[in-house]
């Protein structure tokens, strides 16, 4: 009675060690993290100053799982 359950703990403890192995090497072996690059703010050249003004002034709004994008300009 007693050595099963010893038995019964370490094949719980080998499987959480099996799975955690899994999970966190051979997941990153197969499939590594992908880095997209990103643009740095106001890089892009001289016409970004006036791009990233315009992203500013327009805000997104969620509603019924819908997006729509409002300009801040015309509700002033």
């Amino acid at each position: 009675m007693m050595t099963s359950k010893i038995t019964l703990h370490i094949a719980r403890f080998a499987i959480g060690l099996w799975f955690t192995f899994e999970k966190f090497w051979i997941g990153h072996l197969a499939s590594p993290p992908q880095r997209v690059p990103t643009e740095r703010r106001g890089y892009s050249g001289p016409s970004s100053g006036k791009e990233s003004r315009q992203e500013e002034m327009k805000m997104e709004v969620k509603r019924n799982n819908e997006t729509k994008s409002i300009d801040l300009q015309r509700m002033k």
